[in-house]
């Protein structure tokens, strides 16, 4: 009896895409396959290659190769997202408050993965603590 090494859906020598015997990338297929319902691995395949075409896409758009995709995406958000602060904040001291704002929202919705709309209710009651407090301790 052979070992599956935890591989349930692909376990046909055709679909053995790791080196050196590794289920690692059959794993991560067999993820994406249950997370979308599908049961067979050409559909896995299938969806592989439509991110790869997008991927393609963008690296056409932002001038660079798909090694450095990530590197010139995350440089991109960055900037942008300092252009959106630099936009709602008035001066130096509300620019800390807006990027702790948005710091703040981004970690509720990817790292606690919250909804948008619960984890900005909770950002804003967060906030509203913040400056009640600063209120309070300039008052006495």
């Amino acid at each position: 009896m052979s070992s599956n090494n935890g591989l349930t859906l692909f376990r046909s020598p055709l679909q053995r895409v790791d080196k050196n015997g590794e289920t690692k990338h059959r794993k991560f297929a067999e993820w994406v396959a249950r997370k979308h319902g599908l049961k067979n691995f050409y559909d896995v395949l299938e969806i592989y290659e439509h991110c790869y075409e997008l991927c393609m896409d963008l690296c056409r758009i932002l001038g660079t190769d798909l090694y450095d995709l990530r590197n010139e995406l995350t440089t991109l958000l960055q900037r942008k997202h300092w252009e959106f602060i630099e936009q709602l904040a008035k001066d130096d001291e509300n620019v800390k408050r807006e990027l702790f704002k948005t710091y703040r929202l981004f970690h509720k919705i990817f790292v606690e993965k919250k909804p948008f709309s619960n984890a900005l209710v909770e950002v804003f009651n967060e906030v509203m603590e913040f400056r009640k407090k600063e209120v309070d301790s300039d008052g006495s």
